[in-house]
């Protein structure tokens, strides 16, 4: 009941959103947790993206901070073929469900992206069942606005982490009916998110202390270890959150630290 009266508070808030964007945004919680000004600064008038694909059939459930830079020929909310073809604002859920990046709406930046992304996915859901997925992420926003570039979430204040709480409460539902069974995140910033919401560290393994595990690293070309670090984290209720990162980017692994994913991943 919970994943279904989520998605449809969702329905209802997106067809809100287009009859006034700005209004709507000076009333949403983002407008007050987030800062960010000129490339950080978050866009009204771009069709907000709060998830992807099929909450109750899906390969992983992935988090995502927001949705990135506006495509104008996708998210423009008069002209954009997400709102045109794809009917996004009058039906979210339909249109999401496909995971358009995915499908019908692969060829462009944010395609191309997400096929990285879900290539990843479904190496880490064959690393830990033992066979490839089918079927599409479940991909969950942090934050549901567009902006080019990422700036600040204040953590600090009482609203956002009630926010945050919320939401991961829809990512535990939602993992429910995944594969993988780990809800999966790449960025710093989640460390600190779940560290406020006080998850459980179970293991990290970083470029410092992998020799502990036995487990060998990948060396960059002065012939030193790569810098990325891998965590798993329990949350209060039990559910696993998987996590990587590296300095200065949010890219996924490459197949080269398939070893030390499935160590961690299946820990």
């Amino acid at each position: 009941m919970i994943l279904k009266n989520w998605l449809n508070n969702w329905n209802e808030s997106i067809k809100e959103w287009s009859k006034e964007p700005h209004e709507f945004y000076n009333r949403d919680i983002f407008s007050t947790i987030y800062s960010g000004k000129d490339n950080q600064a978050l866009v009204p008038n771009a069709l907000l993206e709060p998830y992807f694909g099929n909450p109750f059939k899906n390969s992983c459930v992935i988090l995502n901070l927001n949705p990135g830079q506006v495509i104008g020929e996708l998210q423009d909310m008069h002209t954009g073929s997400f709102v045109k073809l794809g009917n996004a604002i009058n039906d979210y859920q339909n249109f999401a469900e496909k995971f358009p990046y995915l499908d019908t709406f692969s060829d462009n930046l944010g395609g191309t992206w997400w096929q990285h992304r879900n290539q990843w996915i479904n190496r880490l859901v064959e690393i830990k069942t033992g066979s490839s997925s089918n079927l599409n992420p479940f991909a969950l926003e942090i934050c549901y606005w567009h902006s080019k570039s990422w700036a600040k979430l204040n953590l600090n204040k009482k609203e956002c982490k009630q926010y945050l709480q919320e939401l991961m409460l829809i990512a535990e539902e939602a993992n429910k009916h995944s594969e993988l069974k780990v809800i999966t995140s790449v960025g710093k910033l989640y460390c600190k998110i779940f560290e406020l919401l006080g998850y459980e560290k179970i293991i990290e393994v970083n470029n410092k202390n992998f020799t502990e595990f036995g487990l060998t690293y990948p060396l960059n070309k002065e012939l030193k270890p790569k810098d990325r670090t891998f965590s798993l984290f329990k949350s209060p209720t039990g559910t696993l959150v998987y996590n990587t990162w590296h300095t200065g980017g949010n890219k996924q692994p490459s197949d080269d630290w398939a070893e030390i994913e499935k160590f961690v991943i299946t820990y």
